[in-house]
């Protein structure tokens, strides 16, 4: 089989992948049902209440009575996001396996969250960091700006990969 198709077909399933985390308002409206509560968390925290209050408004009730909340409403997001990253990966792996005769580099960078609890030092900024390790070469996390530490990242989400902030590392 010729690689670009392959290619093709693992970049579109990634695609398919990333665009069905969010419900649209007619699915919404439709078949409320049928939407996961990371869905339905995921599509309120993507909705401009200006843009769309109405959406927005029936949205957030919908969650509140599921008996969500905006914590567990980023726990749910942040697992799925956890998931994406690792289909995402896969996916890519898959393209770099079916690009090798071709001579393409394919590279991904997965941040990691680290630290828990009572203890650990809360970050309100992060930033994209690219740094070496010895076994993945040069990668893209996501570091909390106070702690410098690995997170999720879904809090880079949206962010230019530039490197300023660390650029020691």
């Amino acid at each position: 089989m010729h690689p670009l198709p392959t290619r093709l077909a693992a970049l579109l399933a990634c695609a398919a992948l990333l665009q069905g985390c969010a419900a649209s308002s007619a699915t919404f409206y439709a078949e409320p049902g049928s939407i996961s509560n990371a869905q339905l968390c995921r599509t309120l925290r993507n909705t401009d209440p200006v843009a769309e209050p109405a959406f927005a408004a029936d949205l957030r009730r919908a969650v509140e009575a599921r008996g969500l909340n905006d914590a567990s409403c980023q726990g749910l997001v942040s697992k799925q996001n956890g998931t994406i990253a690792a289909a995402t990966v896969l996916g890519v792996a898959l393209v770099g396996i079916a690009s090798r005769s071709n001579n393409v580099g394919v590279g991904v960078g997965v941040g990691v969250g680290i630290g828990s609890g009572p203890d650990r030092v809360a970050d309100a900024e992060w930033d994209w960091d690219e740094f070496s390790t010895p076994s993945q070469g040069r990668m893209w996390g996501c570091r909390g700006v106070q702690t410098g530490q690995l997170v999720d990242p879904s809090y880079c989400a949206g962010k230019v990969q530039t490197d300023w902030r660390w650029p020691q590392k």
